[in-house]
C-alpha cells in the first residue's frame, strides 16, 4: 500500500503505477475522517482538497479536508448536501466547483453545486446544473469565449434503482459561475 511504502516499508508485487526517483512519499498525520471514495482536488502550494464521499457504514458524506503540503491535515467547512459520484474541479483563482453526485437518502443524482473557497475554507452556493448528474466528468478547458468547465456525461438516479445514462453535457463559466447547455 502507499501507506507502506510511505513508512519505508520494502517493495515488492507487481504495478501498472511507476513512480519514479526523485519521488518520495510524504505521511500525512491521521485523517479526522475515514472517507472512501471521496474526490481529491490539488490546491495551490501542493495542498489537497478531500470532499464529500462516504464514510463508516456506508453513510454518505458532507465533510471534507485539507491535507497540507506539510503534511497536517486541517478539517475545513462542511458541504450543504451530502455527496457521493461528484466531482470536484480547480478553477481558475483557486475555487473549487464541487458538482452533482448522488444524494445521501433518496440516491437520486444532483444538479446542485457548491464552491470551496480556500481562502475563507468554506463551501457557498453554486448555480444548479441544467441536468442532475452524478458519476459524470468535469474538465477544465479553454475556449475562444474563455474558460470553462465542460460536465458532460453521468446518470441519473431512479426510484427503481435503474440509473438513466446521459448523453448531454453543459459548460460553467467559472467567471459567473453559470450554467450552459
Amino acid at each position: 500500500t502507499l501507506e507502506a511504502v510511505a513508512a519505508g516499508a520494502p517493495m515488492e508485487g507487481e504495478t501498472t503505477l511507476f513512480i519514479l526517483a526523485p519521488f518520495c512519499f510524504q505521511a500525512v498525520d491521521a485523517l479526522v475522517t475515514n472517507f472512501h471514495l471521496p474526490r481529491s482536488t490539488l490546491l495551490a502550494g501542493g495542498d489537497v482538497l478531500l470532499v464529500g464521499g462516504s464514510g463508516q457504514g456506508g453513510m454518505v458524506l458532507d465533510t471534507a479536508e485539507v491535507c497540507t503540503a506539510a503534511g497536517t491535515v486541517i478539517p475545513t467547512g462542511r458541504l450543504s448536501q451530502r455527496r457521493i459520484h461528484h466531482t470536484a474541479t480547480l478553477l481558475p483563482g483557486g475555487r473549487v466547483l464541487v458538482a452533482g453526485g448522488q444524494d445521501a437518502y433518496s440516491g437520486a443524482s444532483l444538479r446542485s453545486t457548491e464552491v470551496y473557497d480556500p481562502t475563507s475554507r468554506a463551501f457557498g452556493p453554486g448555480p444548479d446544473m441544467t441536468a442532475a448528474r452524478s458519476g459524470h466528468t468535469a474538465t477544465l478547458v479553454a475556449t475562444a469565449a474563455g474558460t470553462r468547465v465542460l460536465i458532460a456525461g453521468g446518470s441519473t438516479g431512479s426510484a427503481s434503482g435503474i440509473p438513466a445514462f446521459l448523453a448531454s453535457a453543459e459548460t460553467f463559466d467559472p467567471a459567473l459561475l453559470q450554467a450552459r447547455p
